[in-house]
């Protein structure tokens, strides 16, 4: 009885605890804006896996069959609206909150409607290619008070959270090499012209890597300056496109630690996702992961199972564990993990490297403006 009264009276004492407590059990209500590919992606997870979240619309000048029947597919009495236009999504006084998943070149003015209309904003990777705008969504971000999450959504894969969390432990030393390995199975040249005209490889696709190397680092180390090469190997046209599809990037910190980032448009095996970091006192690797766990013992030899075929297999889990992030921040009013700071500083790194990949000379890093 006495817990009970106790309890009464701190709840009746603490009204705004108790308001917070009581929000937490609501769920978010989200509309999506663009349901290509990754959109998609995102709204099946929101359909089905992350918590204490309603749909309520969906935005898509042309939409797909497949969003067609995934949306059809939803109970009728929770089924999202479907509209073309993203600002009468803005207008539904329901929606807390959107996740945007449209072409990069429309980001930026989707989020600053988004957030003059007072909703939180999720948007895809990159953000934008211009450090100026990223510049002008940070500061409209912070007049509102709004939660904006960028999709890194690598920083959320249980592995690369393993790494970083031993890392961060000093368990490998103070850090010698850092060597992160990304290359897609397979390449559409018609994507590759659309992201060569945005600024090519570096923006587009090293873009998750640099992310990454922060991320893992954390914000005690720096990079100093970086070098790029590159060749256009897998088809002529990428390089009549002014793009390249295999890129080697070094990068050294300001503690002299050398970082290596290599990539490609096509590896014929898989979706190739390595990272290793040697120091002083030892190494943390992280291998591709498989198709499953089987080993194959033969007369000839023995086998594995092939690695994952792309980003939507490998990374499932993290992009499940990105947006129930994103929701909670929502939710509870706290920062998001992934900022837009870290993205500015990503597309800081992509446009060193385009420098450097066109003077053919060492670039260094300026301090950020933001």
């Amino acid at each position: 009885v006495t817990r009970n009264v106790s309890s009464a009276m701190a709840t009746a004492a603490t009204p705004a605890a108790a308001a917070a407590a009581a929000a937490l059990h609501c769920k978010v209500v989200v509309g999506v804006i663009g349901a290509g590919r990754i959109g998609e992606l995102h709204l099946r997870d929101l359909f089905s896996r992350v918590h204490h979240v309603r749909v309520a619309a969906v935005a898509e000048v042309k939409p797909k069959d497949s969003l067609l029947r995934l949306l059809a597919d939803q109970e009728e009495a929770v089924r999202p609206v479907l509209v073309s236009d993203y600002h009468e999504l803005l207008r539904d006084p329901r929606i807390n909150a959107v996740v945007v998943c449209t072409f990069t070149k429309c980001h930026v003015q989707i989020c600053l409607d988004a957030l003059a209309a007072g909703k939180h904003v999720f948007c895809e990777k990159p953000v934008s290619y211009d450090l100026a705008s990223l510049s002008l969504l940070m500061q409209k971000t912070k007049e509102t008070g709004l939660v904006f999450q960028v999709g890194f959504n690598r920083r959320f894969d249980s592995n690369f959270q393993r790494v970083k969390e031993l890392f961060s432990s000093g368990v490998v030393g103070t850090p010698h090499t850092i060597r992160i390995t990304s290359r897609d199975p397979t390449y559409d040249l018609n994507y590759l012209r659309e992201s060569a005209k945005a600024g090519g490889i570096y923006y587009d696709f090293t873009i998750h890597d640099f992310d990454m190397l922060r991320f893992l680092v954390g914000p005690s180390l720096k990079v100093r300056e970086l070098v790029s090469m590159g060749s256009a190997l897998l088809a002529k046209e990428i390089a009549d496109f002014g793009d390249i599809d295999t890129s080697v990037v070094t990068l050294t910190l300001d503690s002299g630690c050398l970082a290596i980032i290599d990539n490609s448009r096509r590896a014929v095996y898989g979706y190739d996702q390595r990272v290793e970091i040697f120091g002083s006192a030892g190494c943390l690797i992280v291998n591709n992961e498989q198709q499953s766990s089987t080993t194959i013992l033969t007369r000839e030899l023995p086998a594995t199972d092939k690695i994952r075929w792309f980003f939507s297999d490998r990374y499932a889990e993290a992009f499940v564990t990105e947006m129930q992030a994103f929701i909670d921040c929502v939710r509870k009013k706290q920062p998001p993990p992934v900022t837009l700071e870290d993205a500015y500083n990503a597309v800081l790194l992509a446009e060193c490297a385009t420098k450097s990949l066109h003077e053919r000379c060492i670039q260094k890093v300026p301090t950020p403006t933001y």
